[in-house]
C-alpha cells in the first residue's frame, strides 16, 4: 500500500539523515518555497498548500509571488525576457515562463498550490543532495513527462535553469503550437 510505502521511505531517509549529520555535519542547501497565484487573495480551496508548507518547514522562507511580483523580476533582473513574456497568449504560459526564472535567481523549493506536503521534505532533500543531485524534479505519469508542478533546486544560479531561457524564447514565438500550457 502506498502509505506504507511513504512511511518506509521516510523512515529510512530519517536514519540516513541522522547517520549522515552524525559523521559529516548539517548539508547547506536553499530554504525557499515558492508558489504562485494571480494576487494575494488565494482562493479557500487553495490556502491549504501554502498553510501546510509554513507550518511543516517553519525555518524556511515562503514567498507567494502574484502576477505582480514575478512581473517585477522579471523586470529588474531579466528586463531582455519581457518582450518575450509578453507575446504569451495565456497567463499560465507566463506563469510557467517565470518559474525557471525564480529557481535560477533564488534557488529552492517551487510548488503549485496543488502540491501539499506530507511531512517536512529536509530529510528527504538532505538524502537526495548528499548523493549528489542538485535539481529534483517530478515525472507526471498522465502525460510522459516531467512536471513543472514542483522543482527543486539546491541553490540559486544553477545553470540547467538557465539552460530553458532560450527554449523559451522559441515557444513563445511559436506560441500557437504550443497549446495553453507550455511544454518546455
Amino acid at each position: 500500500p502506498p502509505m506504507i510505502f511513504i512511511f518506509t521511505v521516510y523512515c529510512t531517509a530519517i536514519f540516513i539523515f541522522k547517520l549522515r549529520v552524525f559523521f559529516l555535519g548539517k548539508m547547506s542547501f536553499t530554504k525557499i518555497i515558492h508558489q504562485m497565484w494571480n494576487d494575494d487573495n488565494v482562493p479557500n480551496g487553495w490556502k491549504t498548500s501554502p498553510e501546510l508548507w509554513k507550518q511543516n518547514h517553519p525555518d524556511w522562507n515562503y514567498i507567494l509571488w502574484t502576477e505582480k511580483s514575478h512581473k517585477k523580476l522579471l523586470e529588474e533582473s531579466y528586463s531582455w525576457f519581457m518582450p518575450y513574456y509578453d507575446k504569451y497568449d495565456y497567463l499560465i504560459q507566463r506563469v510557467d515562463a517565470v518559474r525557471y526564472f525564480i529557481l535560477y535567481t533564488y534557488g529552492g523549493v517551487y510548488c503549485d498550490l496543488d502540491v501539499e506536503p506530507l511531512f517536512p521534505i529536509d530529510i528527504l532533500l538532505e538524502t537526495y543532495f548528499a548523493k549528489g543531485y542538485n535539481i529534483i524534479l517530478s515525472k507526471t505519469s498522465n502525460l510522459k513527462g516531467i512536471t513543472n508542478g514542483i522543482m527543486i533546486s539546491k541553490h540559486k544560479h544553477h545553470p540547467f535553469w538557465a539552460s530553458f531561457f532560450p527554449e523559451l524564447i522559441k515557444r513563445c514565438k511559436n506560441n500557437k503550437y504550443v497549446g495553453k500550457h507550455l511544454r518546455v
